[in-house]
């Protein structure tokens, strides 16, 4: 057993009775395995998600990934109105920019009623 490269104190197999590098070690090579603050990647408690909404780390959040990580204005929106959000919501920007969080472009609705909004304005750049 050896301690882990990244730091994060956890004892590991280092070989295995072939002499090969074990799986478990291959996940601690580096420091990604890691959450929250510990993640080499925090910045801020924020993230962006590959659909380019921005994340906050809020592990403890009734819609954070397994990770920890909540979309932003889904969080911006639950603080302002003093509500919760249903897992068939979604939150709306306004002028289409997904980055923009500021709580006058954000609009929450149901999600049928949204993708049908989404959908009006892809057909209408069609045309």
């Amino acid at each position: 057993m050896i301690k882990c490269g990244c730091g994060c104190g956890e004892l590991i197999h280092e070989r295995d009775n072939r002499n090969r590098i074990r799986k478990s070690i291959r996940g601690h090579m580096n420091p990604f395995h890691l959450k929250g603050a510990d993640h080499p990647a925090y910045i801020n408690g924020e993230a962006s998600h590959s659909k380019g909404y921005l994340m906050k780390y809020s592990p403890d959040h009734h819609f954070a990934t397994k990770k920890g990580y909540v979309m932003k204005h889904r969080l911006l929106w639950e603080e302002a109105n003093s509500a919760c959000l249903f897992p068939w919501s979604s939150v709306h920007h306004k002028d289409g920019n997904k980055r923009n969080n500021d709580i006058s472009n954000l609009e929450a609705m149901m999600t049928y009623q949204h993708n049908k909004l989404e959908a009006i304005k892809q057909h209408a750049m069609l045309y």
